[in-house]
C-alpha cells in the first residue's frame, strides 16, 4: 500500500508552492487514497490514477498531475505521460564535477555513457547566450532521448540515436519548431563529441562574404549613417535598405559609382525577377516598398540619374474576404456546450460572443471595469486606446462574480486582472485559443467561411447576428469601438441575404437598345 506519509512529505517540501495550495493537494491525496481503499488497490497502477483523474471536474482534475509527479518520484514507478514518451519525472542527473572530471580523462575513441554525454550537454547549453526559455526546451528534449536511450537500453552514446530518436518522436512529416530542435540538438552533439566543447554560437549561418569595392562600400555605409540621422529608422528598416541595395549591387553586376549612375530600368527588373524567384507573396511586398523608397533617395541625393522607382507597378491591396463566423444555429450550440465548460470560459466566450469583445479587452479586464449596478461596462480598448462603454447582461455578471469567488485559484486583489491559468504559478491568462479550439470540437461546430479557432471568429459572429437582425450600421459601428468608419467593411460582408438585394435584375439582358418595357 501507498505510504501516506512520504507522499504528502515529498508535496509539501516544494519551496514555490503557497500554504494553502499545499494543503489543498493534501487532501485531494487522501481523496485518492479513500478511492484505493474502496476497491482493494494496494498498488496503483497509472491506470487507476487516471481513472480517479477523470472521476474530478476538469478544473481540479489538472491538479492531480503534481499527485501523480509525487507518487512517481517517491516510489520509482518510471511513468511516462499518456501518449507522449515524456517521463512525469525526469531521470536523476549525475554528478556535475564527476561528469568534466570524466570529460578531461576520457580518449576520443572511448565510449561516452550517455548519462555523462547528456549532462555534459546540457550544461554546455546553460552557458550559451540565449533566453532562459529557449534552455528550457533543449533541456527537456535532452531529459527525453535520455529516457528514449534509457527504455530501449542503449547506454554508450551514438549520433544515429538521435536519429532514431527523432523518427520515434515526430513523423515523417512533422516540420513543427520541434524537429528543428533536435536536428540542432543533433548539430550541437556533433560539436560536442569531435571538438570537445561548443563554440559561442553553434547554430549560426555562415554568411556570404561580401566583395564590393572601396567606393561601394563607403556608400552603404553613408546611406545608413544619413538614415539613421535624417529619419531615424529602426535597426530592422536599415537592415531592409541595406539589403535592398546589396540586391541592386549583386542582380545588376554593379562594381563601382559609375555603374550605380547609369542604373536603367532593365536592370531593375532583374532585381524584380530575383525576389519574385526568393521571396514568398508577403515578403514580396514588403521587399519591393522598401527597394522603390530606396530608388527614391539614390535619386533625390542624385546617385542614380533617373527616377527608377516610377518604374515599379505595384498592386493595392484591398481585404475583401468574408470573414469566419458562427451561424445562429452554431451559436446555439456552442451555448449549449459551454454550460458543461469550467465558470472561466463561460464568461470568457460569452463576452466575446455577445458582447463583441476582443480577445486583449477581455484578458486585461479588470472589476474596475464593471458597474455591477448598472450593468455597463466600460474599457480602453487595448487596440485603438480609445475609450468604450457596452451594457452588459446581468447572466455574464454573474459568471464572472461565481468564477471569482468560487473557481478563480487566488483570491482577487485591487486592480487585478479578473481571468488567471489554472495551473501554478497561476499568471494572467495570455491566449483563449485552445479555449475555442476544444468548445468547437466537442460540439461538433465549424465555422462559416473558413476553419479558425481564434476568439475573433466569435466576435465576427457578434455582428452576424446584428446584421441577421437589420441593426443599424451606426449601432454596429459603436458596439465594435471602431474608430474609423472604413473599419466595418469586412464585417457588412457577410450578410448574404442582405447582399442579395443589391444584385441587378438580369431579365433585361440580350434585348438590345431599342426594347420595350
Amino acid at each position: 500500500m501507498i505510504n501516506e506519509k512520504l507522499v504528502i512529505a515529498r508535496i509539501t517540501s516544494a519551496n514555490n508552492r503557497q500554504e494553502s495550495y499545499k494543503k489543498f493537494l493534501v487532501n485531494l491525496f487522501k481523496r485518492f487514497v479513500a478511492y484505493l481503499n474502496s476497491r482493494n488497490i494496494e498498488e496503483p497502477c497509472l491506470i487507476d490514477c487516471y481513472d480517479f483523474k477523470n472521476s474530478l471536474t476538469k478544473s481540479v482534475g489538472e491538479f492531480f498531475f503534481r499527485i501523480i509527479v509525487a507518487i512517481d518520484f517517491v516510489f520509482s514507478k518510471h511513468w511516462t505521460i499518456p501518449n507522449t514518451i515524456r517521463p512525469f519525472n525526469p531521470l536523476p542527473q549525475p554528478n556535475k564535477d564527476d561528469v568534466e572530471k570524466y570529460w578531461l580523462k576520457h580518449d576520443k575513441d572511448d565510449p561516452i555513457p550517455i548519462d555523462i554525454f547528456c549532462c555534459k550537454l546540457d550544461g554546455e547549453f546553460s552557458n550559451l547566450l540565449i533566453k532562459d526559455s529557449v534552455k528550457k526546451h533543449y533541456r527537456q528534449f535532452i531529459n527525453q532521448f535520455r529516457w528514449y536511450c534509457f527504455t530501449n537500453n542503449e547506454h554508450s552514446f551514438r549520433l544515429e540515436l538521435i536519429d532514431d530518436f527523432l523518427k520515434f518522436a515526430l513523423p515523417l512529416n512533422d516540420y513543427s519548431e520541434k524537429r528543428n530542435i533536435i536536428l540542432r540538438i543533433k548539430k550541437a552533439a556533433t560539436f560536442l563529441l569531435f571538438e570537445g566543447k561548443l563554440p559561442n554560437n553553434p547554430f549560426k549561418k555562415e554568411c556570404k562574404k561580401l566583395d564590393y569595392a572601396c567606393d561601394l562600400q563607403c556608400l552603404r555605409e553613408k546611406i545608413r549613417k544619413e538614415l539613421l540621422l535624417e529619419k531615424d529608422y529602426s535597426e530592422a528598416s536599415l537592415w531592409l535598405f541595406d539589403r535592398s541595395l546589396r540586391n541592386i549591387f549583386d542582380c545588376c553586376s554593379i562594381k563601382n559609382l559609375k555603374d550605380l549612375k547609369s542604373l536603367c530600368s532593365k536592370q531593375i527588373n532583374k532585381v524584380l525577377s530575383f525576389l519574385k524567384e526568393n521571396c514568398s507573396k508577403p515578403t514580396l511586398n514588403h521587399r519591393v516598398h522598401y527597394l522603390k523608397r530606396l530608388l527614391d533617395y539614390l535619386y533625390e541625393q542624385k546617385y542614380v540619374e533617373q527616377k527608377l522607382s516610377s518604374t515599379i507597378f505595384t498592386s493595392k491591396y484591398v481585404r475583401s474576404y468574408v470573414p469566419p463566423y458562427l451561424s445562429l444555429d452554431s451559436q446555439a450550440k456552442i451555448k449549449e456546450e459551454i454550460k458543461n465548460c469550467p465558470l472561466r470560459d463561460q464568461a470568457i466566450v460569452l463576452l466575446a460572443l455577445e458582447l463583441g469583445l476582443r480577445q486583449s479587452d477581455i484578458l486585461n479586464l479588470r472589476l474596475s471595469n464593471l458597474d455591477f449596478k448598472n450593468n455597463q461596462l466600460s474599457i480602453i480598448q487595448q487596440k485603438t486606446k480609445k475609450p468604450l462603454t457596452l451594457h452588459i447582461f446581468p447572466h455574464i455578471l454573474e459568471l464572472i462574480t461565481k468564477y471569482i469567488s468560487l473557481e478563480r485559484p487566488l483570491p482577487y486583489k485591487d486592480d487585478e486582472k479578473i481571468f488567471l491559468s489554472i495551473k501554478p504559478p497561476f499568471t494572467p491568462l495570455k491566449a483563449t485559443w485552445h479555449i475555442i479550439q476544444l468548445l468547437l470540437q466537442n460540439s461538433g461546430v465549424v465555422t462559416e467561411n473558413k476553419i479558425t479557432w481564434g476568439l475573433h471568429s466569435l466576435r465576427h459572429s457578434f455582428t452576424h447576428t446584428m446584421l441577421y437582425n437589420e441593426t443599424p450600421k451606426h449601432i454596429i459601428t459603436e458596439a465594435l469601438g471602431h474608430s474609423v468608419d472604413t473599419s466595418d467593411r469586412p464585417y457588412l460582408s457577410m450578410q448574404d441575404q442582405m447582399l442579395k438585394k443589391c444584385a441587378l435584375d438580369l431579365q433585361l439582358i440580350g434585348l438590345g437598345k431599342d426594347f420595350e418595357e
